[in-house]
């Protein structure tokens, strides 16, 4: 109803009014869309500088934390080598001093502290104005009470130099032996660098970079001074609640430029440092008030034309259009007529409306003379029509009924009930009782009822029934009745055969569905017209993708193995090939070994097709891959320490020889290796029969993470492991407690530290770190061994998979140990990664999932 009134409104406004609103939309309408597209443009130009400002101060941040924790690090290593030497010699001490001094030249001092907070070495030997630091007490300054306190590594706030009045901060490290305060490493780093570092990088249009240390004093601001307090950022935190946020953004007001600011915010969590880069909020407002201001200006200046143009165009038009009004009110009157055309003139009109006036005359004088003539033939045409109506309403329904009965959608109704309904129509149609009796009801010796008239329904010779009439009909009812006839043979013969084909169909899905085998049926065009749920299953594909479908098409969805193995496939059942197998890609990567068998479809006299029968073979494959792998493992691995400990035994059973009791000492111990060869062989392929028939019992506890992998690491102090140097790392994460089989683990971490001693060149070195995320715990084993190439990286969990089978021949090594570490972790519901580089080493870590243990627990 809304709709009908704003075009009944629309109709009723003047042309002037309806031009002024027509060239107001076109000016709108192009205007709105460029101002939509701008808008657009600004968005995206303020969403990109949000992205960069956002940039520029992760990457500040990431420049600020590496230069800083480069010099950490470096004062940790000389730290670490005069905690693990315990070589208190001055000379070893200045040497180290001096290395670092050279290396990283940003430090102004370096000295070495006793416990007492004495200086026992230093590097340069005397301060920038000639004081002599050996002996030198520091035991009042806090830097040395923190870090004796808390014995780590300790990074004081920015300071002024003394004497050259720079900006410095201090780094000093703990030096422990056995887990006491021995003393410490310092260095004074000046940050004239990283002052370099941060102003050589651009941050974009009116942004400036802010670098604060972990009391709110500036380390680097384009206007405040080194070592004053700036309180914006965290007085923007505290009023928008970001204090345990490391990054954020928002909009601020800046003490410093008295104006609002919008920042970007990054803590650097190991120094607890603050970075931010800032912008005049006035930026972003700027481009968006100039593009209003010009889109406005547009617009007003185009109204201001449209509507100019739309009264001109209104004035020239409305005079000759009221002629044309007047005329035809003039024909509507029925007062048409020469005299009226000589009257009504359009005067100074263009020559299309006089022409149009001409129009109107001659159309108004016939219309007046055939008027007369159209009522008369409008009465006799009418007369006539409702002769005809009444005879083709009837053929009309009859048709009705024939079509419905040849036309039928089966099954809408049951067809007893579809019949009946008919025959109750029929009756009325032709005006008497009509009855059906199939021929089974009927004696063919008993005579037909009398007084009725019998009409069979037969269909290819064959008679079905007969139609009973209650009286004699009219030869174009009968004639009707005869094709109702055939057309209910044509009706009840189909749902004869669709209850014969629906049993038969039945019958061959209930077989189908029920096979140990996918099974489809082709027709001669290479079509599929049926497929059982375990063929699509098979195949990874849905029944969708596969019915009615050809096997061309459906070839080219599978993932074969082999690259354009379906065309050779389709080609081979080309060829009348009865037997193919073949591999495809599962969607977790794995491969899956299929037969494929092939039958014909045919009668005594026609063939339709073809059949398939799809058999899953994985198992048995993968069964004769492992059989051949365990022949294989049986003859080289156990053949070597049972053909050497027969050796040993007859030498030792020799009459003519008297060994030396030395001699037979190291024959001893050469057999007892063999022996622990031969227990560890057994043992590993006892472990793996259990994870593979999942009979891998698990004794779990709750326990340390950090204190359990130190203690596994600890106990690594015979051969082979002796040769690693193992480094430890401990973390926070460390202290998680998690509830696991202790002696899986720690054989695990045993078969991955003995991998990485294994596959090494010279001193093996091998870092265990542990840390998490949100959602995870990670223990990482990293090495610095001869690595991998990136296509070993998937297989190196299978069984008996070797990456260089010459070196493991030198080494040893059944290819069952990494196996055995996934089939442990998996059964904890854990997660081994693996991440490798040749000639770099490989990095195994352990994934250990928070919830899992949440549910454990």
């Amino acid at each position: 109803m809304k709709t009908e009134k704003r075009t009944h409104d629309m109709k009723n406004m003047t042309i002037k009014k309806q031009l002024s609103l027509i060239f107001i939309i076109i000016t709108i309408v192009p205007i709105g869309i460029l101002g939509i597209f701008h808008s657009i443009e600004i968005t995206d130009f303020i969403s990109q500088t949000s992205k960069n400002q956002k940039y520029a101060t992760q990457r500040l941040a990431e420049s600020v934390e590496t230069y800083v924790n480069f010099h950490v690090n470096y004062i940790e290593s000389i730290s670490y080598n005069l905690s693990q030497s315990q070589n208190s010699d001055r000379e070893f001490m200045t040497m180290l001093l001096k290395g670092g001094k050279t290396k990283l030249p940003g430090f102004i001092e370096l000295y070495v502290g006793n416990s007492e907070g004495k200086i026992i070495a230093s590097y340069p030997c005397n301060r920038q104005n000639g004081e002599f630091l050996l002996g030198e007490d520091i035991s009042n300054r806090d830097h040395f009470k923190e870090i004796k306190a808390a014995e780590r590594t300790v990074v004081t706030p920015i300071l002024l130099g003394r004497h050259s009045k720079k900006p410095l901060i201090m780094i000093a490290a703990p030096i422990l032996y056995e887990n006491q305060f021995q003393g410490y490493v310092l260095g004074t780093l000046d940050l004239t660098a990283l002052t370099n570092l941060i102003t050589d990088y651009d941050y974009g249009t009116g942004a400036y970079p802010v670098v604060e240390d972990q009391e709110q004093k500036i380390i680097y601001h384009p206007v405040q001074p080194s070592i004053s307090k700036n309180y914006d950022v965290k007085n923007h935190k505290e009023q928008n609640h970001l204090e345990k946020r490391n990054r954020g953004d928002g909009e601020y007001y800046s003490t410093v430029y008295h104006r609002y600011e919008y920042l970007q915010f990054e803590m650097i969590p190991s120094l607890n440092w603050t970075v931010y880069v800032a912008k005049p909020a006035s930026i972003k407002t700027e481009s968006i008030r100039s593009a209003l201001f010009l889109l406005g200006m547009v617009l007003f200046v185009t109204l201001l034309f449209t509507q100019y143009l739309s009264r001109l165009l209104s004035r020239r038009m409305l005079e000759p259009i009221n002629v044309l009004l007047d005329y035809s009110a003039a024909i509507e009157e029925k007062s048409f007529s020469l005299k009226n055309f000589d009257r009504i003139q359009i005067l100074n009109a263009a020559r299309e409306f006089n022409l149009l006036l001409h129009r109107f005359y001659e159309m108004g004088s016939k219309v007046f003379q055939n008027r007369e003539e159209l009522i008369n033939l409008n009465l006799d045409l009418e007369r006539r029509i409702e002769e005809r109506t009444k005879g083709l309403v009837l053929k009309n329904h009859q048709l009705e009924l024939i079509n419905r009965l040849n036309y039928q959608p089966l099954p809408v109704m049951e067809p007893q009930e579809f019949l009946s309904s008919t025959l109750k129509e029929l009756s009325e149609l032709v005006e008497t009782p009509v009855t059906y009796a199939a021929e089974e009801e009927i004696s063919t010796h008993a005579p037909l009822p009398i007084g009725q008239f019998s009409v069979p329904v037969s269909v290819t010779g064959k008679r079905l029934g007969y139609l009973f009439i209650g009286q004699m009909l009219d030869l174009p009812n009968q004639e009707f009745l005869q094709v109702f006839a055939r057309s209910l043979a044509m009706v009840v013969y189909n749902d004869m055969l669709l209850a014969h084909l629906r049993n038969r169909n039945a019958i061959l899905k209930t077989a189908t569905e029920n096979m140990n085998d996918g099974f489809v049926l082709v027709t001669k065009q290479a079509e599929i017209t049926y497929a059982n749920d375990l063929f699509a299953q098979t195949l990874e594909l849905s029944h969708v993708q596969i019915v009615n479908k050809k096997l061309a098409a459906i070839l080219s969805l599978i993932r074969f193995s082999e690259e354009n193995y379906g065309e050779h496939l389709l080609s081979a059942l080309d060829e009348q090939t009865s037997h193919v197998n073949f591999a495809i890609n599962r969607k977790d990567g794995k491969q899956k070994h299929l037969s494929l068998t092939k039958f014909p479809v045919h009668d005594e006299e026609e063939t339709f097709g073809f059949g398939l029968v799809l058999r899953d073979i994985t198992k048995e494959t993968e069964m004769d891959l492992l059989k051949n792998q365990l022949i294989s493992f049986t003859s080289h691995e156990f053949k070597t320490p049972l053909t050497t400990l027969n050796s040993s035994i007859e030498t030792l059973m020799r009459k003519d020889v008297e060994w030396e009791e030395a001699f037979i000492d190291e024959i001893f111990l050469g057999m007892t290796d063999d022996v622990k060869r031969l227990e560890q062989l057994t043992s590993d392929w006892l472990d793996i029969v259990k994870i593979d028939s999942n009979a891998l019992v698990l004794i779990k506890e709750q326990t340390r993470i950090g204190s359990f992998v130190e203690g596994v690491l600890q106990g690594l102090r015979k051969p082979p492991f002796d040769q690693a140097k193992i480094i430890y790392t401990w973390t926070e994460s460390s202290e998680q407690v998690l509830f696991f089989d202790m002696k899986r683990l720690e054989q695990v971490i045993r078969n991955i530290i003995t991998n990485a001693i294994r596959y090494s060149r010279g001193n093996p070195t091998i870092l265990v770190r542990i840390y998490e995320d949100d959602w995870n715990i990670f223990i990482d084993f990293q090495d610095n061994g001869i690595g991998m190439a990136a296509e070993h990286l998937l297989k190196i969990f299978d069984k008996f998979y070797h990456v260089d089978i010459s070196r493991t021949r030198k080494t040893g090594g059944t290819g069952l140990g990494l196996a055995i570490c996934k089939g442990i972790l998996d059964s904890h519901g854990w997660k081994v990664n693996v991440a490798s580089e040749i000639n770099k080493g490989s990095t195994f870590t352990i994934v250990i999932p928070k919830v899992e243990q949440v549910n454990e627990c």
